[in-house]
């Protein structure tokens, strides 16, 4: 019976520790690193991937709600909540199919939500690259950002590399 007490004491110290391990890595696209880097603009603030170049999220930051009215974009959903595009962006210098989603304020309190927990989009954020540090395979996040008034995070934007060949859910349960 004494020997069954340590063992059990050593697992919930891993369990413990492996916890801590992955909160810190989940933090670590939040930060500037060598992977990624705070962006802001006169339009809002968030998080990129450095692989992606400051003069091609630009053009994002200063009208992150241009790309939903240019030609050659496939509007892939547009709702109350949120809008969804996909298009072609340079990423590590070679020209990639990307998703870009807008999640719209539906709700007065959402800003205020966002000082007590993080916005849907920056959830998506910090998920995706949570999934992608445990090997999972998930779309590569690029980007994040909010549009900010008066100190509160609004409409948040979501880039992500689009993964070719993918199969979406409705597809998928249709077939």
């Amino acid at each position: 019976m004494s020997l069954v007490r340590p063992g059990r004491d050593l697992e919930q110290r891993t369990w413990e520790s492996n916890l801590r391990f992955w909160q810190h890595r989940d933090r670590r696209c939040l930060v500037n690193n060598r992977y990624y880097r705070r962006i802001h603009s006169a339009a809002g603030r968030g998080y990129a991937v450095t692989a992606v170049d400051r003069d091609v999220l630009a053009p994002l930051l200063a009208d992150p709600d241009a790309p939903f009215q240019q030609q050659g974009v496939t509007l892939l959903k547009d709702s109350h909540s949120s809008t969804v595009a996909e298009f072609d962006l340079v990423v590590n210098g070679v020209s990639r199919r990307v998703v870009y989603k807008r999640f719209r304020v539906t709700d007065w309190r959402d800003p205020w939500k966002s000082l007590l927990r993080r916005s849907p989009a920056l959830r998506s954020w910090v998920y995706g690259h949570g999934l992608r540090e445990r090997c999972l395979l998930t779309a590569r996040p690029l980007a994040v950002f909010h549009r900010r008034r008066h100190g509160l995070a609004y409409e948040g934007y979501l880039l992500t590399e689009k993964i070719p060949d993918a199969v979406n859910l409705q597809q998928f349960m249709a077939g």
